[in-house]
């Protein structure tokens, strides 16, 4: 299952893991499987797709300045293969291996000599690198070259190391797909309790606040941990991804997760498979920019937005000078009670897009809310 709702969530645990993973592990254990995969489109694709989008923002000289270095250094690979790495888990510590494939090493090596690395041949296809004052083994087997930092972790490398990707060599141009799950469960309950803490932390240092106001920040950050743990909880892979499609003239960046089956998020989004839009017309085939959100909102998910709601709109009325607050308020509370009755109804749904044709900026918006002539009516005064 597949969705674009869960953005913010989703890259604040991929942040928050990929913390965790460059500092000492303490308690972890050595992950059966990898916790992630970082994968690359063939080079020859990437580096078309690159030079395209370098193209359109009209900065053709750099395409030509990657094209130039792409080409010096990559010499021996094979450009009509993937590339990727693998993420892992062993001891204490995170641990990578790069693979590359290799179409003719001495030209390989050839192009690393070009940058001052020479590696030491240890024998059955082993090779020791130091690179910039750091060691680095590569180990040569069939089409493919592996790259890691010990011996020990070249030991049992896999013949084929792209089924590792699956498909994302074919949707995307550079992907990072998460395993959450591979992650041990005191490593994904550290980095909850880690988010906890800096947020008890912020509490503290509010001194400026009022009681009120600070009950209200504290309830409003403790709702949005919640809601990323039961995320963590339920996830069992996210895939962030960047994709061009030139003939097309468009980019294309995802972010998607799958949730472990009858989980609780899982379910949530199985009841919102058959939602319909009406504001689909909103995207035009010209737009430079498309944005379309449908959603359905659960009984927790519209109390946390309604904590949000109370906190923007506080912070909005302390902007308004003393001699105008009574307006203000007027106006910030007709406001305040077309978006909480929208957000009680529990559907957003809306879309919006931006064009420049003519060198002109023109930008359309359309959104569902609960009561449009009273919007229309408070926006007039």
């Amino acid at each position: 299952m597949r969705f674009r709702r869960f953005v913010g969530w989703a890259a604040t645990v991929v942040v928050g893991l990929a913390g965790l993973s460059a500092a000492p592990l303490a308690c972890a254990q050595q992950s059966p499987r990898p916790v992630g995969v970082v994968s690359i489109a063939p080079l020859d694709r990437l580096l078309q797709d690159t030079t395209y989008v370098l193209r359109a923002v009209n900065v053709p000289e750099v395409g030509g300045l990657v094209s130039l270095m792409v080409n010096q250094y990559t010499q021996g690979l094979d450009r009509g293969q993937p590339l990727g790495v693998s993420v892992g888990l062993e001891g204490q510590m995170p641990t990578a291996m790069i693979f590359l494939p290799v179409s003719n090493r001495d030209q390989f090596f050839g192009a690393l000599a070009g940058m001052g690395i020479q590696p030491d041949d240890l024998g059955d296809g082993l090779f020791e690198i130091d690179a910039s004052g750091q060691t680095l083994f590569a180990k040569h087997v069939g089409n493919w070259m592996f790259v890691a930092q010990s011996e020990q972790a070249l030991a049992n490398v896999p013949a084929d190391p792209a089924q590792s990707l699956g498909a994302l060599p074919q949707q995307y141009n550079v992907a990072i797909s998460l395993d959450v799950q591979a992650v041990p469960a005191e490593l994904r309950q550290m980095a909850i309790d880690g988010m906890r803490t800096g947020l008890e932390r912020g509490m503290a240092e509010q001194r400026d606040l009022s009681p009120e106001e600070l009950e209200k920040a504290r309830q409003l950050s403790e709702a949005n941990i919640q809601q990323l743990e039961q995320f963590v909880t339920d996830t069992d892979k996210v895939i962030v991804g960047w994709n061009v499609d030139a003939g097309q003239q468009k980019v294309y960046i995802d972010i998607a997760a799958q949730f472990l089956a009858n989980s609780k998020l899982a379910n949530s989004m199985a009841a919102m498979q058959n939602l319909t839009s009406d504001y689909t017309q909103l995207a035009f085939d010209d737009a430079a920019v498309n944005v379309n959100f449908t959603t359905k909102l659960t009984e927790e998910e519209k109390a946390a937005q309604l904590l949000n709601l109370r906190n923007s709109f506080s912070q909005l009325e302390q902007l308004f000078p003393a001699e105008d607050k009574a307006v203000a308020k007027e106006i910030t509370d007709g406001l305040y009670a077309i978006v909480e009755r929208t957000i009680q109804e529990g559907v957003f749904d809306g879309a919006a897009s931006a064009t420049l044709a003519d060198e002109t900026l023109r930008l359309v918006v359309g959104g569902r809310v609960a009561d449009g002539a009273a919007l229309e009516t408070e926006l007039k005064r």
